[in-house]
């Protein structure tokens, strides 16, 4: 079990490793970089969207949810 700013952390740092403010990475993608479930990661990332840290793009309805790293 992660604690939430330690969670945060490690989804911003893996995202600035990936380069996410230009090329936006799925949810799945941050879970397995992350070692978290897709629903922990979706829960962070949503977290971190309130704080204008990340943002998503969503495509359609169905679609995965890609996230972008505001710089």
């Amino acid at each position: 079990m992660f604690l939430q700013s330690d969670a945060h952390e490690m989804i911003i740092h893996f995202m600035e490793e990936h380069n996410a403010s230009l090329f936006p990475l799925k949810t799945r993608e941050i879970a397995d970089g992350c070692n978290m479930s897709v629903y922990a990661a979706r829960y962070y990332l949503q977290e971190l969207s309130k704080l204008y840290l990340v943002e998503p793009e969503r495509s359609g309805r169905g679609k995965s949810i890609l996230w972008y790293l505001h710089k």
